[in-house]
């Protein structure tokens, strides 16, 4: 049964820790990499202990494939395999022209057609097994790659055939019995011969009694099932067929079976690479799927080279679990042992600043204040600039203490349409610094808001012409001037 992560309940865990025996996703875990004799390995630490984790096996987290049926069921309705069908419909029904005209030349074609449409659909089926083994569900694209990498599997599974044919009819020279037990066998390990030709490539391999034994072995009685569910399968197309064949016009019929043998062909084949991919640990096969870590000597952990954005990383995993559990004392301690009070993610900083709200500890947020205001300056967060801001005014009205700082301030605020603290910020800024070279803007920016928005005329055009009095060569005087002749008193 799957095991889903303590933190994040949707989501399946990849590790466990054997101390404190929580369970994690891979959202929780802190991931590092180390150089380990020239080789990158990557090492999973508990963000809660600092210790190494224990990954989970991939099967654990793979779903049963019979509770899985009915996605299944529709990974051939992916836009992939519906083009390559409606393909196989179109030359279904050509094939049907041909065939009616009963001209002699055209049979050559009626031959070729549907060899060649069976072995594309063989060459894509096998695609899609082995795509399907290494946990890849998106139905593989149509390419010249595709087709080469997977053609001469259509040769070899003809060699082996013809071989399990052969064998067969030597067998029934001898005995019946003994042939049938043999086509039984062959019918009932067939779906393991498949699998072992299309990860190996090999016909010695998938002929091998001891490897096709092995392998259904593994696997166990599900194997039984799966067999079952493709014996169904294969006779699906013919039964349809001949259960509504004769309500329907024979060139429809073709086009039915055409459709429903390749939708089935890709559900089978799909099938049994998925049930390699949930028993591929006890068939002992390896999969690319979901990298776990490898046993690496705890001692090399710290001589890993870990980047501050890394650290930044390992830090809000660890904030992120201290926060689900509630534990805000202990999260504002480690944001202080972990930055030493020089924090430079805007990210850290906005969770420090919401803890400290948490607890109201307004002289230690007023100091954050000032210095995660600057971070959301150099990284242009106006929106949470103008927040951080007024939630700090609240406790501390002159909190500011730079005034290139609150210059910014009131510009992000007259943006975001908060024209009443924007005017605030400004004169609080020409205040604290009258001889500031903003403070012509700042002046102009004050009286653009009493005319515009809250429409006193009177004011803004005294403050305009305070500001060409006082500053007759600034670089915005004439636009400053030409504002004025645009106020209507």
């Amino acid at each position: 049964m799957p095991i889903n992560c303590n933190y994040h309940p949707s989501q399946q865990a990849a590790h466990l820790c054997p101390k404190c025996k929580t369970y994690f996703c891979s959202n929780c875990i802190i991931k590092r990499q180390i150089d380990l004799y020239g080789y990158i390995k990557d090492i999973f630490i508990c963000p809660k202990c600092n210790i190494y984790t224990k990954a989970l096996t991939v099967s654990h987290n793979i779903e049963p494939f019979w509770t899985r049926l009915p996605k299944i069921f529709k990974y051939p309705l992916q836009r992939q395999p519906i083009i390559l069908l409606l393909v196989f419909a179109l030359l279904s029904i050509l094939l049907s022209i041909i065939f009616k005209f009963e001209i002699i030349i055209l049979y050559a074609f009626g031959i070729i057609i549907p060899i060649a449409c069976f072995g594309v659909a063989i060459t894509y089926s096998y695609a899609v097994l082995t795509t399907t083994v290494h946990g890849n569900f998106k139905a593989p694209e149509i390419n010249m790659e595709l087709i080469n990498n997977n053609s001469g599997v259509i040769f070899k599974q003809l060699v082996i055939f013809l071989l399990v044919g052969g064998i067969f009819h030597e067998l029934s020279k001898i005995s019946s019995l003994l042939a049938g037990l043999f086509s039984l066998l062959s019918w009932l390990l067939l779906p393991a011969i498949i699998i072992i030709l299309a990860e190996t490539k090999s016909i010695l391999a998938a002929i091998n009694p001891q490897v096709i034994v092995r392998l259904a072995w593994r696997i166990g009685s599900p194997y039984l099932l799966m067999f079952l569910f493709l014996f169904t399968l294969a006779s699906a197309p013919g039964f349809i067929a001949g259960l509504i064949g004769k309500f329907i016009p024979q060139y429809i019929s073709i086009l039915l079976v055409a459709i429903l043998t390749f939708y089935y062909m890709l559900v089978a084949y799909h099938l049994m690479g998925y049930v390699l991919f949930q028993y591929h640990e006890k068939v002992g096969y390896e999969i690319d799927y979901a990298g776990e870590p490898v046993n690496i000597p705890k001692t090399l952990i710290d001589n890993a080279s870990i980047t501050n954005k890394r650290l930044n990383d390992e830090l809000l995993i660890r904030l992120n679990i201290l926060a689900k559990e509630g534990n805000v004392d202990k999260a504002i301690a480690l944001i202080r042992e972990e930055t030493q009070g020089n924090i430079t993610d805007p990210i850290i900083a906005e969770r420090y600043f919401n803890l400290l709200q948490i607890k109201q500890m307004n002289p230690e947020l007023l100091e954050h204040g000032r210095n995660y205001i600057q971070l959301l300056i150099k990284t242009n967060q106006k929106e949470k600039l103008c927040e951080v801001y007024l939630t700090c005014k609240f406790i501390g009205e002159n909190f500011i203490t730079d005034a290139g700082s609150l210059y910014i301030i009131a510009k992000a605020l007259n943006e975001k349409n908060n024209h009443a603290e924007a005017k605030q910020a400004f004169e609080r800024f020409i205040a604290m610094d009258d001889k500031h070279p903003l403070v012509p803007n700042a002046s102009f920016f004050i009286a653009k808001i009493l005319n515009e928005k809250f429409h006193e005329p009177q004011k803004a055009s005294e403050i305009i012409k305070s500001i060409i009095n006082k500053y007759p060569f600034h670089e915005n005087t004439a636009y400053v001037q030409t504002y004025l002749k645009q106020i209507k008193l």
